[in-house]
């Protein structure tokens, strides 16, 4: 019989993948222990071998979907002989990354502190609070000397008309008025003209003025002489419109052989007109009356508000430091059956300067707070009453008496912007020496930013003064 060659050979076992035998999960390892009990019966030294790691099989995925899937799955093995070494380095190096984030976030806060870097510093200046009474008389003058309260004077002045029925024609006879500027350059003393004083323009028409009035004297301001001046109005020397006349220059014709001829003169702010010869319409006096007072009350409150809106902002106006001056215009108007009433006011405003006045007030009543610059909170608020007003003349006011009403706080100034170069760079517990040099200043305490500071900035802008009243 034919031996069968090809049963002697065994075709070689395929190495793939898929041949690995896989463990059974159910099966257990021996426990070698049992093996050595039943080998001897008597204690022995022996050595417990190593148990055998097992292998992590990764299976070849059989479908492409089960592939995809696969390359997501990530597989962290424990250790036993370690200890499972594998995670704890997981978790240690985890532990790293926020400890690296919590030390960045806390550099990125100190640099962002460090930007708003600053100091503000509240301080609380001496202060005392007194109450007026009327039988303190102060005293105000046009030009002060040495440690005298001075004022300046604020003139406005405003036009306004009203239509009214008229009651037929009359013959009237007007003379042209204006306002001029008055000029006083002769030297430092302040010059009078008495009533009736002439004005001449070049053509040679004269206007007078109707009440006597005091021209101030020459004063110096940033190094350079400026004349005293003061605005009055002057009358037409008789009624016609040939006294109508533009904006000219005047002298003064009572000085005509005088030196003063030539330093002191007027210049018109006006025109000169209202001059009139003739027959006009005719309004009933109580219509012109009425008329007159509507038109005064309503250029009041124009004028009031044009004062306050025009005085520099460190200066205080007063209600009872107000005066009012009328001048009653020609009436206009073409219409057959109305006529139009015009009226000018003037207001005359007295105004104190902030500084000076609240150091002339404490001078006399809180002598120990005035001993450095101070100021008075609420000062607007104060009552101020002028003596014997109705007989003093608004454009003749050289000086006056008044009363203070109400209750005054006086606080005491500093530098603040010197107080803020002396402080910066310095060390927050030098503040204390550094107001020794600021006797106005009762206490003040600091707060640096960011709080881990302690020295104030660099740079003086970065620090805030708020002033703080003082607690009682």
């Amino acid at each position: 019989m034919a031996k069968n060659i090809l049963q002697d050979i065994v075709p070689p076992e395929k190495r793939s993948i898929r041949n690995i035998p896989i463990p059974s999960k159910n099966t257990r390892p021996t426990n070698p222990l049992s093996d050595i009990s039943s080998r001897f019966t008597t204690p022995a030294t022996f050595e417990i071998p190593k148990v055998p790691r097992r292998p992590v099989i990764d299976r070849a995925p059989d479908t492409v979907e089960q592939r995809e899937e696969k390359t997501d799955v990530r597989i962290y093995p424990y250790d036993e002989e370690d200890g499972g070494g594998s995670r704890l380095s997981f978790i240690h190096n985890k532990k790293m990354l926020w400890g690296a984030g919590v030390i960045a976030l806390l550099m990125i806060l100190f640099a962002v502190a460090s930007l708003f870097s600053g100091a503000t510093v509240t301080v609380v200046p001496k202060a005392e609070t007194v109450t007026a009474t009327p039988e303190t008389i102060f005293t105000a003058k046009s030009t002060p000397a040495g440690d005298e309260l001075g004022f300046q004077v604020l003139k406005i002045t405003q036009s306004a008309g009203k239509d009214v029925t008229a009651t037929g024609e009359e013959k009237v006879e007007r003379k042209a008025t204006g306002t001029i500027t008055v000029y006083n350059s002769t030297d430092k003393t302040s010059q009078r003209l008495i009533k009736n004083t002439r004005f001449e323009s070049p053509t040679g028409l004269i206007y007078r003025v109707n009440e006597s009035v005091v021209v101030p004297a020459i004063r110096m301001e940033l190094g350079k002489t400026i004349p005293g001046s003061v605005d009055v109005v002057v009358y037409a020397d008789e009624a016609g419109e040939k006294y109508n006349i533009g904006k000219v220059d005047f002298t003064i014709p009572g000085f005509k052989n005088d030196p003063k001829f030539k330093t002191l003169y007027g210049r018109s702010k006006t025109e000169m007109a209202g001059g009139f010869l003739g027959t006009v319409k005719k309004v009933s006096d109580s219509e012109s009356k009425k008329s007159r007072e509507e038109l005064h009350s309503k250029l009041n409150d124009d004028l009031k508000k044009m004062a306050i809106a025009q005085a520099p902002a460190d200066f205080t106006l007063y209600d009872d430091g107000i005066f009012y001056t009328y001048n009653s215009l020609p009436q206009s108007g073409d219409s057959k059956s109305s006529a139009t009433i015009n009226e000018e006011a003037t207001i005359t405003a007295i105004l104190f300067n902030n500084r000076a006045f609240a150091q002339s007030i404490a001078s006399r009543l809180a002598p120990d707070v005035a001993k450095s610059q101070v100021a008075i909170v609420g000062a607007e608020s104060l009552k101020l009453v002028i003596k014997d007003k109705d007989t003093l003349s608004p454009s003749n006011l050289d000086s006056f008496s008044f009363t203070l009403a109400g209750t005054l706080n006086f606080v005491s100034k500093f530098d603040e912007e010197k107080l803020k170069n002396d402080l910066s760079e310095k060390n927050k517990k030098d503040l204390t020496g550094i107001l020794q040099l600021y006797p106005s200043i009762k206490s003040a305490t600091a707060a640096l930013r960011p709080f881990w500071k302690g020295t104030f900035p660099t740079s003086a802008s970065d620090i805030t003064i708020v002033i703080a009243p003082e607690s009682r």
